[in-house]
């Protein structure tokens, strides 16, 4: 995957906000106008190492506080050390898993 690839087929729809405990769970914030269909869009990737992002679904729903906040595991980051190294990277979903505008409508990437 090569970087115009991204550029062409990705959109940014999140990023790593901070570590979630110690076992290498991060807190992704959803770019998302209703934040929880992220869930819709995977799979989710790391805009930089391109490795697969994997959402939490049973904390969906259980984010009262923090509406736009969810839990995520990074296959490579079984630390809260890994995991600092990822706060602030970028969350890409690919654009064909959104759905097709009507006429005259569009998305804002």
């Amino acid at each position: 995957m090569t970087f115009d690839n991204i550029k062409k087929d990705w959109v940014v729809v999140g990023k790593i906000q901070k570590t979630y405990g110690t076992k290498g769970l991060v807190k992704i914030i959803s770019y998302c106008h209703k934040p929880s269909s992220i869930f819709n869009y995977e799979p989710i990737i790391l805009k930089n190492t391109k490795e697969k992002v994997n959402l939490d679904l049973n904390n969906k729903n259980n984010n009262p506080h923090e509406k736009k906040v969810f839990i995520a595991k990074i296959t490579s980051s079984k630390t809260i050390e890994t995991s600092r190294n990822l706060i602030g990277e970028e969350l890409l979903a690919d654009k064909n898993n959104f759905p097709e505008c009507k006429t005259n409508d569009f998305f804002l990437f």
